[in-house]
């Protein structure tokens, strides 16, 4: 670029190089003190900004101090954390040492005999560098309370010292260096590995458009005096990318002789806001920002921010040099920088990135197989996309020293006090001379397009290249060792995929973690896991039986966290975890080297046993405990109430406590008993009644078992099974268990009392007084008794009985006395009986058969009175509209019963029996899969008496008449106990009894034909609502009542039949019903044939 007359800044532009963080020497010269760390610059600011107002505000940020320790004096760069073990910075720290020969890169670590590099966090270095370059306990050790790690190794570009050492800050100016000890919870940078793309203009204020942070910890200053001082304190400023170029292209421009520099750079130069500054001259065109600055002497290997292109702050590039005008204080007004563009070096920094990010691969297999395991990128790699930015790696190996296409910005000499403003743009070629363009788009002049016209295709992955997806290794972290010349190799290592990794061998990597939901981690009893960094277990499954060792936290997120083993850590904290001690489903301990945390969504799962065994966490410092607990027992191992278990105990002492406790079942759950050291677990029974549903069988099983508790042991049948149901499966099961048999069984004595009766009533209502008894020297036979007794006898079981006969009537030629009639009858019963209400069949009803025997003799005393005498035999079946509960009973009973009659058609007639009523029940006990059947017999005395009395009337050939009556039956019931199970009841049975009033007309007519019938109204004046008294049978004093089938206190009973007389037999044909009852509904069939002799 040409000068513009007398103020020509050709010589102003006599740049000098500016080599930063080179070390105090010894014999150092002038021009070396000018540049060492105590006169030598850092962020020089525009004059309005103070030193102590651009220290960065955040105390640790993921920018840090290279510190080297030469033994006479210290060097200082500055670097980037982009991983917990990686910095990256610029070789020229560390590649030569004041000599023309560049210096060994093993030279520097911290084993003996290297020299010590180290690395520093803070804002403020002064305390730490000042303990780390001390002689003391603390000289040269990684200092985590100062953030200051020592270096175990450094690498950089061996093309860095190619043009020789006096070139080595201006290409291939990259150094990587590993921590000796990973930097645990410190933010680090991500890095773009692609170009930026070239503007579509370059604006007169903002130049190319992309802002950047500088920031460094070199020596400060101001643009109008440049660097000052020099404090250890990092400080950082903003700036424009003024150029994306060769510096030999901007040497030609600037008229200096070229040096063979082809390789691009990203430049920034320092602008007066006000445009004062003779050596000023807008060297790459764009305006002072408010907060501009230039790095200097102690930033080098800083890092160059875009801050506001893209969503996220991204490092493009590593600080090398700076050139400011001769007869200008470094760091002033028209200083510029350049950077070293990571996009040409990326494939270097990659390889050569200790740290490497692992995963299993799907499937199960051994930590110890090569062929397990898989590289994945670094989460800190971007390239861009579109208008973003991903994590990728770009398609083809960086270009490195050579010269490459991109490039963008404009190189000018700006002097508005001469009214000089001639630019060059490096990327059309155009030269413009006060914004217009005087000279149309020309060659390059450096020839460097195309000279990279097709890139060498990226090699296969390997864990030394450190592309992603290379296999063939196993993760074991390596130390760096300067005798063998072996680097060092960090792991984190992530499980993803789906699969078992067992682990039976020692490994040790920086960070473990699990992720997915379907991996899984299992440390054999043999197998040691350290994670230097910590351990994060997001999803998935960790079983350890041998030893897991982090001097950071295991952290549980989710998942579960199992075994026999031990954990050492300073705190393991479970967010949302499981743990369960030992093997699920078996008994184990799970030891705990540290403290434990279980926060609020934590779950602790304990297996137990007989003999009061049960998994524990045994924790060797505090536990801090919340989240809930819950129990299960092992296999073969019943839960009762009452068993304790110890499930946790705590050297150091508990804080706070669980949250909950998990039921076991909708009747036991735990209660957590809690001493100083110590947690645990009594397993306490919750109330059936606040379990059933509100129905009468329910509520009534529910309080026997409410007061049958205190003797559990006694009904450990019953307890061990239902105790551990949900509520669902107790209230089936109670429902199924109700003993509804017992309400069918009073429904079949009543049903034998009332068919007797009802027997009795008709013959009766059949006697006259004035005509002798019926069939006077006679045996009449009734309902073909005999054949009955037969067929009854051979009926198959389930076959149905054949339908009833009650009062059919055949007349034997027997001799008997004049007076004396004697008669033999048989019938069929068929009918139901209300079902104790229940929610398994809420609409059915209990089927009732049955069949009886009666013969007797009758006697008139004179024409107006007649007695009898009868003896019966009733035998009646049922079953329960649910299945599995059924009753029978047998009605033994003699009848003593008289009519007298008025001439007037008035009548009065009694009858009164007595007998045994033998019955039993059976019902089937079904405990959940665990069946018994229940069974009880017993026996109780039955009564009945009847006294009536009507009227007949004679209406052509019928007589017809009302009858009203009075009847009083009863049952002396009482207690049973059943047998067959523990579920066994002790049944208090209250007393039968009923009192009938029924009230009716009666017709009956004569001759060949002679059609009959009746209709009673029936009233009960009993009480309706019987109850049960019961309690188990092994333990009788717990009696609680259970509601029965209520009782009808009005029906109706209907008969009616005929009878057809051929002279010397009669037919007879009847039947009779009640309506309107529920209780018990009964029908009787008959038929008969009277033959005479």
């Amino acid at each position: 670029m040409r000068a513009a007359g007398a103020r020509s800044l050709r010589t102003l532009l006599s740049l000098s190089t500016a080599l930063f963080a080179v070390p105090v020497t010894a014999q150092e010269s002038p021009q070396a003190a000018a540049r060492r760390f105590g006169g030598a610059p850092d962020i020089a600011l525009v004059d309005t900004i103070t030193p102590d107002a651009a220290v960065d505000p955040a105390d640790i940020n993921g920018v840090g101090q290279i510190v080297i320790d030469h033994g006479w004096a210290s060097g200082y760069c500055t670097g980037t954390l982009i991983n917990p073990r990686t910095v990256l910075f610029a070789s020229h720290c560390v590649n030569g040492d004041g000599s023309e020969t560049p210096q060994d890169a093993w030279r520097h670590g911290s084993a003996a005999g290297q020299m010590p590099v180290a690395f520093a966090l803070k804002a403020d270095n002064r305390a730490g560098v000042h303990r780390w370059v001390t002689k003391g306990e603390g000289q040269h050790r990684t200092d985590r309370g100062n953030a200051i790690f020592s270096l175990n190794q450094v690498v950089y570009h061996p093309d860095a010292v190619t043009a020789g050492m006096d070139l080595a800050d201006v290409q291939a100016d990259i150094a990587i260096g590993s921590l000796d000890t990973p930097a645990k919870g410190i933010p680090t940078w991500t890095l773009l590995f692609s170009p930026l793309p070239a503007p579509a203009a370059i604006d007169a204020a903002t130049g190319t458009g992309y802002h950047v942070t500088v920031t460094g910890y070199g020596v400060h200053g101001n643009g109008g005096s440049g660097y000052a001082g020099f404090d250890l304190r990092r400080r950082s400023a903003e700036n424009m990318i003024g150029l994306l170029t060769s510096l030999d292209e901007v040497e030609a421009e600037l008229g200096m002789p070229g040096e063979g520099l082809h390789q691009n750079l990203y430049f920034l130069d320092f602008d007066d806001p006000r445009r004062r500054a003779a050596a000023d001259i807008n060297v790459f065109r764009d305006d002072a920002l408010p907060g501009e600055g230039m790095p200097g002497f102690g930033d080098s290997g800083g890092p160059l921010i875009l801050d506001r292109r893209y969503a996220e702050r991204t490092v493009i590039g590593v600080l090398s040099a700076g050139r400011w005008p001769d007869a200008t204080p470094p760091g002033s007004y028209g200083t510029f920088a350049f950077y070293q563009p990571l996009y040409l070096y990326w494939d270097y920094i990659v390889a050569n990135n200790p740290y490497r990010y692992v995963g299993a691969l799907a499937g199960d297999g051994k930590w110890s197989d090569p062929a397990h395991w898989e590289t994945r990128i670094d989460p800190a790699y971007r390239v861009i996309a579109g208008e973003g930015l991903i994590n990728a790696l770009p398609g083809e190996p960086g270009a490195g020293l050579a010269p490459d296409s991109h490039r963008f910005g404009q190189i000018c000499d700006q002097e508005p006090a001469l009214d000089v403003d001639r630019c060059y743009d490096v990327r059309t070629h155009v030269r413009y001379d006060h914004g217009r363009p005087v000279s149309a788009a020309g060659a390059d002049r450096l020839d460097r397009a195309g000279r990279r016209a097709s890139a060498a295709p990226l090699p296969a992955p390997t864990l030394a290249n450190g592309l992603p997806g290379a296999t063939g290794f196993v993760p074991d972290n390596i130390e760096p060792d300067a005798a063998t010349r072996r680097s060092a190799r960090y792991f984190d290592v992530t499980l993803s995929a789906p699969g078992t990794t067992t682990l039976d061998t020692s490994a040790t990597v920086d960070k473990f973690t699990v992720s997915g939901s379907g991996a899984r981690l299992s440390v054999a009893p043999e197998g040691h896991l350290t994670g230097l960094i910590e351990v994060d277990q997001l999803a998935g499954f960790v079983h350890v039986d041998g030893t897991v060792t982090t001097p950071g936290d295991y952290l549980l997120v989710a998942g579960q966290l199992s075994g026999g083993g031990r954990i050492e850590t300073p705190y393991l904290t479970s967010v949302a975890g499981v743990i369960a001690p030992g093997q699920v489903g078996t008994i184990g301990t799970l030891h705990i080297g540290g403290n434990l945390v279980l926060a609020s969504q934590s779950l602790l799962l304990i297996d137990v046993g007989a003999a009061r065994a049960a998994d524990r966490v045994a924790v060797e410092g505090k536990a801090s405990l919340g989240g809930t607990v819950a129990l299960a027992p092992v296999a073969g191992h019943r839960v009762r109430a009452g068993d304790v278990y110890t499930i946790l105990t705590a050297d150091d002492g508990l804080a706070a406590r669980f949250d909950s406790a998990a039921r076991l079942s909708a009747i036991l759950a735990p209660t957590l008993l809690y001493d100083d050291t110590s947690v645990r677990a009594r397993v306490d029974a919750g109330r059936y009644a606040d379990v059933v549903a509100s129905t009468r069988a329910q509520r009534g099983y529910a309080t026997l078992l409410d007061r049958a508790r205190p003797h559990a042991a006694a009904l450990a049948g019953v307890y061990d099974v239902l105790d551990l149901q949900d509520a669902p499966t107790i209230q089936h099961t109670l429902e199924a268990l109700a003993p509804r048999a017992e309400g069918l069984d009073r429904a079949l004595g009543a049903l034998a009392l009332d068919n007797m009766a009802r027997f009795y009533r008709a013959r009766l209502a059949a006697a006259d007084p004035r005509r002798g008894a019926a069939g006077a020297g006679q045996l009449t036979l009734a309902g073909a008794p005999i054949q009955l007794a037969a067929a009854e006898a051979a009926r198959l079981p389930g076959q149905p009985p054949v339908a009833s006969d009650t009062a059919a009537t055949v007349v034997a030629p027997t001799r008997l006395p004049d007076s004396v009639a004697a008669y033999l009858a048989a019938g069929y019963l068929d009918g139901s009986a209300a079902s104790t209400r229940t929610a398994l069949a809420p609409r059915g009803r209990d089927p009732l058969s049955g069949w009886y025997l009666a013969g007797g003799l009758e006697s008139a005393v004179d024409d107006r009175a007649l007695v009898g005498l009868g003896l019966s035999f009733t035998r009646v079946t049922g079953s329960t509209a649910v299945a599995g509960q059924s009753a029978e009973g047998e009605l033994y009973q003699g009848t003593l019963y008289a009519k007298l009659s008025a001439a007037d058609g008035l009548y009065l007639d009694t009858q009164e029996s007595a007998g045994l009523w033998r019955h039993a029940t059976r019902r089937s006990a079904d405990l959940v899969g665990s069946s018994t059947t229940l069974r009880s017999r017993d026996h109780a005395l039955a009564y009945g008496a009847e006294i009536g009395a009507g009227h007949d009337s004679a209406v052509g050939t019928l007589r017809v008449g009302p009858r009203v009556a009075l009847r009083a039956s009863a049952l002396d019931l009482g207690a049973v106990s059943e047998a067959g199970g523990t579920a066994a009841l002790r049944l208090d049975r209250r007393r039968y009894a009923s009192v009938q009033g029924r009230a009716g007309v009666a017709l009956s007519g004569g001759g060949t034909v002679r059609p009959w019938a009746s209709v009673y109204m029936v009233h009960d004046f009993r009480d309706p609502s019987p109850l049960l008294g019961a309690s188990f049978a092994a333990v009788p004093d717990t009696d609680v009542a259970f509601a029965l089938p209520g009782r009808d206190r009005d029906w109706a009973e209907l008969g009616a039949g005929i009878a057809l007389d051929t002279g010397r037999a009669t037919l007879t044909l009847g039947a009779d019903t009640t309506l309107r009852r529920q209780d018990v509904r009964d029908q009787a069939y008959r038929a008969s044939v009277r033959v005479r002799f």
